[in-house]
């Protein structure tokens, strides 16, 4: 594919995801050793086996390689975090949502679940950081992570979204913890500094009212 658009483009830009590194792999159980260092940065370490239920043809590392070893155009790589705003089909609001609205005034989570801390971006937020990539015109390749400069736990998320809501109920963690396949002693997250120092991204949309205009696109 890169082939034939470098008669008419100076740089390809690939969206990937932080889903490429070691500790996404140690929060479902596919990658052995200890728990990785957060924050992530571009140099921490990235999976070393597929991810789950993905072939190599989905997986976005093998994808991320094959960017940066051809040689027809330079390359950027887009990790982009859990990505939030209308149409989102993964409903990463609008779960909360739905969650705040059925629970006749109460939320209580499992105290590991609540406390689990995820990169998000806003969907027009990320797209900023595309387009500074497309137009980036230095040689080379890059790598970048993209999102808002901290983790968000589950738990602040909610609270988030109530306060957008005016919604007026008790959220707490349970005394106990979640147990299954998913390790959230793993947090995942980045605080994304060298895009903001080399292309001078910043979030165009605070959280805050990203959150609003997600919840006002139905």
């Amino acid at each position: 594919m890169i082939a034939t658009i470098k008669e008419f483009s100076q740089r390809y830009v690939l969206v990937s995801s932080k889903d490429v590194y070691r500790g996404y792999g140690v929060v479902h159980g596919t990658e052995p050793g200890p728990n990785q260092e957060m924050p992530l940065t571009e140099d921490s370490e990235l999976r070393t086996l597929p991810s789950v239920d993905q072939t190599e043809s989905e997986d976005n590392i093998f994808a991320e390689r094959a960017a940066l070893e051809q040689t027809d155009i330079p390359s950027t790589i887009v990790r982009a975090p859990g990505i939030f705003g209308p149409g989102d089909r993964q409903r990463r609001i609008g779960n909360v949502v739905d969650a705040l609205n059925e629970s006749n005034g109460h939320i209580v989570r499992a105290r590991n679940r609540a406390n689990f801390r995820w990169g998000y971006g806003y969907v027009d937020n990320v797209s900023d950081a595309l387009i500074l990539c497309a137009a980036d015109r230095r040689p080379g390749n890059f790598v970048y992570d993209v999102g808002y400069p901290t983790g968000t736990s589950l738990l602040e998320l909610f609270h988030m979204v109530a306060e957008a809501l005016d919604w007026k109920g008790t959220i707490k963690a349970s005394d106990e913890d979640e147990t299954g396949e998913i390790n959230y002693s793993q947090h995942l997250y980045s605080e994304s500094p060298l895009i903001r120092k080399e292309l001078g991204y910043t979030e165009r949309i605070p959280f805050e009212e990203a959150i609003r205009r997600t919840i006002g696109s139905g």
